[in-house]
């Protein structure tokens, strides 16, 4: 709902990032690993999810399943466990991480549940900000029996009570839970400050323009006038004349003579949408 009204015809997994989606880079992350089978639990807009899979990652094998209420994090997963046969990554889609999981999963003790954690979320134990975490299946089970309760905190109590003590891995890299507009523009930016450090889909290879720090895509048409530090431009974009600074303007956006700043634009039915936020700077390596 903090994403309103970006949300109101997306899911936020399918919100746009330099040259792909919120949910393209997550599945990039799983296609460099050794991993057996994908489970995508599906909710908000779960179609469109679908769609998106079925046009754009069809040679994938990838099983959406629907969740059913209550739509809470745990159902998510109390929903997928009759598909869970071995030690599973969960990946939350609302994240955005800088590196890959390898050192996740070669350190990790596959039999018991490992969260992926800040440095200091890890030296203390605390789970609620993870976005990344390893589960054998029958954590999967466990959280059937917290479904209604918020968050991990519940479910990683539930884990303690049943014997499967967590660990914790420091997290390597950057990485930002995307509940907000700012949060979203924050992770535009620290790609486009990153670009060489980061993992990116090789679809979004094309359109990095290391001398403003923007992303165009080619599919779009912008006035050679149009300045854009710290931008990011989407297919079927046009922009005619203006200045655009730490920007992001998702698929299908027109402007006319645009001045904006720290800003996220998006095309809802017939009207734009400009989201203003507070700058700020860049997260350094």
């Amino acid at each position: 709902m903090r994403l309103n009204p970006l949300t109101d015809a997306l899911p936020t997994s399918l919100l746009y990032l330099p040259g792909a989606t919120i949910l393209d880079y997550l599945l990039y992350h799983l296609s460099v690993l050794s991993i057996s089978k994908t489970t995508l639990v599906l909710q908000y807009r779960g179609d469109q999810i679908a769609r998106h899979l079925a046009e754009h990652h069809s040679d994938s094998k990838m099983t959406p399943i629907p969740q059913y209420a209550p739509f809470t994090l745990l159902s998510a997963l109390a929903n997928a466990a009759p598909w869970v046969t071995e030690p599973t990554l969960v990946l939350h889609g609302n994240f955005f991480f800088s590196h890959d999981f390898h050192y996740l999963l070669e350190n990790a003790d596959l039999s018991r549940p490992t969260f992926l954690l800040s440095p200091e979320d890890a030296a203390e134990g605390r789970v609620q900000g993870a976005g990344a975490y390893l589960l054998p299946p029958e954590a999967f089970y466990l959280a059937a029996q917290v479904t209604t309760e918020k968050g991990l905190e519940p479910f990683h109590a539930a884990l303690k009570k049943a014997g499967l003590e967590p660990a914790y891995q420091p997290l390597q890299g950057w990485a930002r839970c995307i509940r907000t507009p700012s949060d979203l523009l924050a992770v535009n930016r620290y790609l486009l400050t990153h670009w060489h450090e980061v993992m990116y889909p090789p679809a979004a290879g094309i359109g990095y323009d290391a001398i403003n720090f923007s992303w165009v895509d080619p599919d779009s048409k912008i006035d050679k006038s149009v300045q854009g530090l710290f931008t990011t431009i989407g297919p079927g974009v046009t922009v005619r004349h203006g200045r655009l600074y730490n920007a992001l303007l998702l698929p299908g956006v027109e402007l006319d003579e645009a001045q904006e700043h720290n800003a996220v634009l998006a095309k809802n039915s017939n009207s734009l949408v400009r989201l203003y936020t507070s700058p700020e700077e860049p997260v350094m390596a």
